[in-house]
């Protein structure tokens, strides 16, 4: 029985740590998206202060270029809204992983003694 339990407790930490990788990847899509997000709204707000007109601005590719780019700031922030869920789905996941394993290591070591 004991045995059964060291192997049961090996297989709940190699689960614990697939969980958590799967979260460190989700976190690090959202940083990604949440950045993309920043650089976006920093490019829209350096185009809107432009205080002298320029030659795209007279022609009117700036307000074309203004509406590209506020269609991909909405893309960008569902996408770190969408990240940002999965990853605290998964966070919830990965304690539960992680509490199975905790628990069953305990168990195995009381067992070993």
């Amino acid at each position: 029985m004991n045995d059964g339990l060291k192997t049961l407790a090996r297989l709940a930490g190699l689960i614990r740590d697939r969980e958590l990788t799967r979260l460190n990847k989700l976190s690090e899509q959202r940083r990604k998206a949440e950045s993309e997000l920043s650089v976006s709204r920093e490019a829209r707000m350096r185009a809107l202060s432009q205080a002298a007109p320029d030659p795209a601005h007279i022609a009117g590719s700036v307000e074309d270029w203004l509406r590209l780019n506020a269609a991909e700031t909405g893309r960008l922030s569902r996408a770190v809204s969408q990240a940002a869920a999965q990853a605290e789905g998964q966070g919830v996941v990965a304690r539960r992983a992680f509490g199975r394993a905790d628990a069953l290591e305990r168990l195995a070591r009381r067992k070993g003694r």
